[in-house]
């Protein structure tokens, strides 16, 4: 059917113009462009940046760099999104597999307390994100999404993850299974009336639900100290959505009035290094982070001196140099529950992927110590149930349930 001759009489009368990058990170194929100018008009209109425009007429038309100047500002990415011909590519996924294998959930982004609304793209070949763009939200980030957020994934997907339970031996370190780790760490918190005073030094990346947990955890186990360090976004957000605050649930920790902020961490530190401290619980922390670079060298001594140190993170830190346990948990992009972000949305993290090795959930984590000292209330409750169970407890959450935050999230009733 059809012509049975090319109307083309040869390969060199076909004319393919070069492909070139806009930056390190976005390519150009200008054989596709239709030259609807959408990515020179964001940068004109939205960011005000001006980095992009054009050159030449008719067919020689194609988009260009102003002399000297990079597509590189904060919202970058987002000319991916805009091109309606695929003329814009994405250097990280080009050629790397086809878009209809992958797996897509709606999800929030974890890298700052905006909580910006993403759709989160997994390769099932490979068991990687692969992918991350905006999804829509009037009420927090629009249609868009910072580059930070569209590219940073890659972080949590380095070699440095911890895939199974480690345990301290004699010469170094060694790998055990769950159940092994879950009962030695509870014979050593049940001895605390005895042995010393136990802390716990929790974190803003928690969900709501897993500081719920945290809570009890401390209940159950008598822990004198309780603390979270916190971020506090001030000044205006670039764009109106770039926080300064770059953890996601920093409301959160307020919300569910757990002691917070530099001056209780500090103390804490400082009650660590004094010795008043003889056992430790540390989720999703290091130590060392939060030290002033003084106090590095004291509380490395006195962490040798404790008596006992879990740790419960995703990655390799310095704090777990010192712990007698490594428990490995999940990133944002692995576990599900809720975030509250900088404004008082309540808003839904989705798994996307599988924790990788043996890793779980920092709520399942929790749910099994909690279990394992003789409260059973929380056995394999879904964060949802734990949710019911905090908007019967908090003011905070008060009218507020899964289903009434939906995908797009519910303001708080202040």
């Amino acid at each position: 059917h059809g012509r049975g001759y090319s109307r083309f009489d040869g390969p060199d009368d076909k004319k393919v113009r070069q492909k070139y990058y806009l930056s390190d990170r976005i390519m150009y194929d200008p054989n596709r462009c239709i030259m609807c100018t959408r990515c020179v008009r964001f940068t004109e209109e939205v960011t005000k940046t001006g980095e992009l425009g054009y050159n030449n007429r008719g067919f020689r038309k194609k988009i260009v760099t102003f002399p000297g100047k990079e597509l590189n500002n904060e919202l970058a990415g987002n000319v991916l999104d805009l091109c309606p011909v695929g003329a814009l590519l994405n250097k990280d996924t080009l050629h790397e597999e086809r878009v209809w294998y992958w797996k897509f959930t709606d999800t929030v982004c974890s890298l700052c307390s905006n909580g910006c609304n993403i759709t989160v793209g997994v390769d099932p070949r490979k068991g990687r994100v692969a992918r991350v763009r905006p999804r829509y939200n009037g009420d927090v980030n629009g249609y868009w999404i910072c580059d930070t957020g569209r590219y940073n994934f890659k972080e949590v997907q380095e070699e440095n993850r911890i895939k199974d339970p480690i345990i301290k031996i004699k010469n170094g370190f060694d790998i055990t299974t769950w159940e092994n780790a879950y009962n030695l760490i509870t014979d050593n918190i049940r001895n605390i009336q005895t042995e010393g005073c136990l802390a716990i030094l929790s974190s803003p990346e928690l969900t709501n639900e897993e500081l719920f947990l945290v809570k009890d955890l401390k209940e159950i186990s008598g822990a004198e100290y309780l603390v979270s360090n916190i971020g506090n976004h001030t000044g205006d957000k670039k764009f109106g959505l770039i926080s300064n605050d770059p953890y996601p649930n920093s409301s959160g920790v307020k919300d569910l009035k757990i002691d917070n902020g530099p001056e209780p961490v500090s103390k804490l530190i400082d009650s660590i290094i004094k010795s008043n401290i003889k056992k430790l619980i540390v989720i999703n922390n290091d130590l060392f982070h939060l030290a002033g670079d003084s106090r590095k060298n004291e509380l490395s001594d006195a962490l040798t001196k404790l008596e006992f140190i879990v740790v419960i993170d995703t990655c390799l830190n310095e704090t777990m140099k010192f712990a007698d346990f490594i428990l490995p948990g999940a990133t944002a992009y692995e576990r599900e529950g809720t975030f509250t972000n900088d404004t008082g949305r309540v808003q839904k993290i989705n798994k996307c992927i599988d924790p990788p090795g043996n890793a779980k959930q920092q709520l399942e984590i929790l749910q099994a110590l909690i279990d394992s000292m003789g409260k059973p209330d929380y056995r394999e409750k879904n964060p949802d149930n734990i949710f019911e169970l905090m908007t019967e407890r908090l003011n905070s959450f008060d009218n507020m349930s899964y289903d009434k935050i939906g995908f797009m999230g519910m303001n708080k009733l202040f």
